[in-house]
Parts: C-alpha cells; sequence; structure tokens
C-alpha cells in the first residue's frame, strides 16, 4: 500500500514520529491535539493518521494504520513494511523536534549559537528551516545511522 509519505501520529506515538522523521519522512506530531484535531489535520493535509486507537479505523474520511505493538521500534517495522518506506528513506532531512526541513548551513552562520566542543571539533551543520534547531554529526549520528540500517535490515523483502 503505498502513500505519499506523509503521515500524522496520535499523541502516544513519539517515539514513532521521531523514528519517522529521522528516515526522513513528513510527520505530523504534537502531544496537545485532540482526536476531533487529529482527524481534520489528516484530512485536510492528506496524511495518514498512526495511531494505536482502534476507534480512528471506523472512520470512514480518514486513512488510517493501527498499530498493535507498543514498542516503537517494532511500530516503525510495521509502518515502513505496510507503506512500503524502504527504498524511499532520506535520513537525516527532517527535524527530529518539529519536522522542518533541514538545510545545509555555514559553520560561521551559526558560530554564536555552538558550544565550544561543537565549534571545536565539527565543521558541517544543518539547520531547521522552521524551529531553527542545528544538527550535525556528533556521536549521536554513528547510533542513529546504525538504527536506520537495521530498520532497513529488518524490513527487508522475504
Amino acid at each position: 500500500m503505498k502513500s505519499d509519505n506523509k503521515f500524522i501520529a496520535d499523541v502516544h506515538l513519539g517515539k514513532l514520529a521521531k523514528g519517522l522523521r529521522m528516515a526522513g519522512f513528513d510527520v505530523f506530531y504534537q502531544t496537545d491535539c485532540t482526536n476531533n484535531e487529529l482527524k481534520t489535520i489528516a484530512v485536510q493535509q492528506n496524511r495518514v493518521l498512526l495511531s494505536r486507537n482502534a476507534a480512528f479505523a471506523k472512520e470512514a474520511v480518514i486513512k488510517t494504520f493501527i498499530l498493535q505493538s507498543e514498542d516503537w521500534f517494532v511500530q516503525l517495522q510495521q509502518v515502513v513494511e505496510k507503506f512500503e518506506l524502504r527504498e524511499r528513506f532520506e535520513p537525516f532531512t527532517r527535524c527530529l523536534a518539529c519536522n522542518g526541513v533541514l538545510q545545509s548551513v555555514s559553520k560561521e552562520e551559526i558560530e554564536p549559537q555552538l558550544e565550544e566542543n561543537t565549534r571545536n571539533y565539527y565543521n558541517e551543520f544543518w539547520q531547521c528551516c522552521n524551529c531553527k534547531r542545528i544538527y550535525w554529526k556528533g556521536s549521536h549520528y554513528e547510533r542513529m545511522k546504525k538504527l536506520i540500517s537495521e530498520l532497513k535490515r529488518s524490513t527487508e523483502e522475504k
């Protein structure tokens, strides 16, 4: 089941939302949305609603995917498999915090905002076009790359 790769995750799926964003997918996620607001946004923005709440599946006007597992990595695998996303990953192109698009930025532009060690040891940076959060390839980057590799490996077509 292919989609246009736009999702909205309910309040209980924060880790899943971050995992999908890490892989480069557009995921609307806010902790303060009511169920009615989730449905409205899903319809208006043509997003698939991801939830563990089976009641959403009864809604004829929204595309939903009800997740069974409580484990966020299993949920991530299920979404990747269900929507055939394995070959569509664009890692590290979305902000994990707000879903904005990341853009390359020169060190000079953001240098005043960097901690001393970051400034001393890193030269390549990306900034969210939305919330202005700054990203670089620190120790977390290798862990995230391994996670994405594991996700791809675990969802290989059988």
